[in-house]
């Protein structure tokens, strides 16, 4: 797209001075959703478009999620428990099974619990099986598609 691509659990590490790990550990949930509410108010107080990579759990803190829905386009990328287990796993993250055994079974209750809130996203796309470079195309298309549905709706009023 183009567009400056900012990962916001790193910028909350960076202006943390720690990795999310210890982030957590150290001094809690509620301590990283302060500064993520602060990160993410600081970029999106910019002129320039970017795409924002948020975690799935930006959607319960209410302040930051209800900043992210009125100062931006936001997408949901849906996926399956398993896909989202294994994508976590794939990438090292053991913060969320530590210690649970039932941790896909929560994972499941979870995502039935935010559901509701992931919905209020502008758009979403299923993102399971799909390429990323497929999954791209498939947002482009939907951009397109969304553009020409407001032209028409200005020209129509």
């Amino acid at each position: 797209l183009g567009l400056e691509f900012i990962e916001l659990d790193h910028r909350v590490e960076a202006s943390a001075g720690l990795p999310l790990t210890a982030i957590f550990s150290l001094h809690g949930d509620a301590y990283y959703r302060q500064i993520e509410y602060d990160c993410l108010a600081k970029i999106l107080q910019s002129d320039q478009p970017v795409v924002v990579a948020a975690g799935g759990g930006i959607v319960e803190h209410i302040e930051s999620y209800e900043l992210l829905l009125r100062h931006a386009f936001s997408v949901f990328l849906a996926a399956s428990p398993e896909t989202l287990w294994s994508r976590v796993v794939a990438q090292g993250d053991k913060r969320p099974m530590a210690g649970r055994e039932t941790a896909l079974a929560q994972l499941r209750l979870l995502l039935v619990r935010r559901a509701g809130l992931y919905a209020k996203a502008q758009l979403q796309l299923v993102s399971d099986d799909t390429h990323p470079t497929r999954l791209l195309a498939q947002l482009i298309d939907e951009l397109q598609w969304l553009r020409a549905d407001q032209a028409q709706q200005r020209q129509g009023s």
